[in-house]
């Protein structure tokens, strides 16, 4: 079984993984938090990937 989330070129594994924490993370705020760290998490997680 492979470890890609996603075989997709469009989204990176990284941003998907940082979108998906970042919503966790924000669901304490509220909807706008899942929204606002969904979008943090996922331009990070966009970076940073490998």
């Amino acid at each position: 079984m492979s470890d890609n989330i996603s075989n997709d070129v469009v989204i990176s594994n990284g941003a998907m993984k940082g979108a998906t924490t970042g919503a966790s993370i924000g669901a304490r705020f509220g909807p706008q938090g899942i929204a606002i760290g969904a979008a943090i998490g996922g331009i990070v997680g966009f970076i940073f990937d490998d």
